[in-house]
């Protein structure tokens, strides 16, 4: 039996190649090669990087629940997994911080690659509600299950185990490109939701690198254009630069922001812009976050869509029964011959009088009888034996008159 998908979070991460177009058109470059080995191998690290997070060994989760890739985009390599809680989303977020890390060591190393660089940006989107998951088959897109007019639990899990077989479209998509316009290569670039909740997570000490908060500036199109927040995490791998950073920092008072603080400021704005809050509990085998209300109202019609298909579907294979499996009539027809044999014995008990007046009303039942079988036989597509009833009828009256005759005579 179907079932409805659940609330979830999907966390999306993006690494672009930083100077790619540049590289490209030096002849000398070999940049076929260079972007092969980019491709194949930042998946391989972020992988790696995961499964020998402590903390995520020690949270009881699956090693392979780490970020898987989504697709490639150009010079740009993007990731999707679903977050189960807060710990999850910061182990996730930290192991693609510290993969842009190693890979831009990697880079650095290499004389021929020095002109370029990566950089990060990372959101998240809820589903099933507010945003869509479509599977891609071929030249056909698919928003359901194969044979199902309705969104099921195992579509969307399939999503999860397998994104590069699907897209996701949505306001929080949309939303998460527009964002990442603000990475660089010192800058991981957050959207609003995905920054509140590493706030949320860092002031529980579940995620440890600090923010930085850059004013508001508007997206096209996201937030109805509203000034929207750019909020950073620090992805500068050299200590030299990091250094420097942190003194221009207090010259201009560009401080670190303290994670409560952030958190507040950004539950607030999505507050004033009527955006939902996301929802994860603190650890895997924390209790359930109650789910927010757009996905209340999801299920809601969820459950109206799949019953009102589910009784489609029984009155179809209904009409679709061998005449073979109507139900028998014979206990119908049985039924009416006894009514009819009862009303006659009980003629002979009374007077001529009594009894006229009983056949009529005898007569008048039986009608009434027959003409609700003829109905219900209707309704069952079963041929209707109406002169039986008629016959049994006449039969009585005949037998009442010639008795009431000979009576008569007497």
């Amino acid at each position: 039996m179907n079932k409805c998908p659940e609330y979830r979070l999907r966390l999306f991460l993006s690494v672009d190649l930083v100077g790619s177009t540049a590289f490209k058109s030096n002849p000398n470059a070999g940049w076929v090669d260079r972007f092969k080995h980019f491709y194949r191998e930042f998946p391989r690290i972020v992988d790696l990087v995961y499964r020998e997070t402590k903390s995520c060994r020690n949270d009881n989760m699956e090693l392979t629940s780490g970020p898987k890739l989504w697709k490639l985009v150009g010079d740009e390599i993007l990731f999707c997994c679903r977050v189960q809680s807060l710990q999850h989303l910061s182990c996730a977020t930290m192991a693609f911080l510290d993969a842009l890390e190693q890979y831009g060591s990697i880079i650095d190393e290499d004389p021929d690659t020095s002109t370029l660089d990566v950089k990060g940006a990372g959101w998240v989107a809820v589903f099933p509600a507010e945003n869509v998951s479509l599977k891609i088959e071929g030249s056909n897109i698919r928003s359901t299950k194969d044979g199902v007019d309705y969104l099921t639990k195992g579509f969307e899990a399939e999503a999860d185990a397998k994104p590069a077989q699907f897209d996701f479209i949505g306001p929080a998509i949309d939303a998460g490109f527009r964002s990442s316009k603000n990475a660089s290569a010192d800058r991981f670039s957050s959207s609003v939701e995905l920054a509140y909740l590493l706030a949320d997570a860092a002031n529980k000490n579940l995620f440890l690198r600090p923010f930085s908060y850059h004013g508001r500036s508007p997206l096209k199109g996201v937030h109805r254009n509203a000034p929207y927040p750019v909020i950073s995490i620090n992805s500068e791998r050299d200590p030299l630069k990091r250094d420097l950073l942190a003194r221009e920092r207090v010259l201009t008072n560009d401080q670190e922001v303290a994670p409560l603080h952030l958190r507040e400021f950004l539950q607030a704005y999505m507050e004033l812009n009527g955006l939902e809050l996301p929802k994860l509990k603190l650890k895997n085998d924390s209790p359930e976050e109650m789910p927010p209300s757009s996905y209340e109202k999801f299920r809601e019609s969820w459950d109206v869509t799949s019953k009102g298909t589910k009784e489609q579907d029984d009155s179809i294979s209904e009409a679709e029964k061998p005449a073979s499996d109507a139900p028998n009539p014979a206990p119908l027809d049985d039924a009416i011959k006894r009514f009819a044999e009862h009303v006659s014995a009980q003629a002979k008990s009374f007077n001529t009088a009594e009894i006229l007046e009983r056949a009529r009303i005898a007569q008048s039942t039986a009608s009434l009888v027959a003409r609700q079988i003829e109905a219900q036989r209707r309704a069952l597509q079963v041929p209707i034996p109406v002169s039986k009833v008629k016959n049994s009828g006449k039969n009585d009256d005949s037998t009442t008159a010639k008795r009431t005759d000979k009576k008569d005579s007497d």
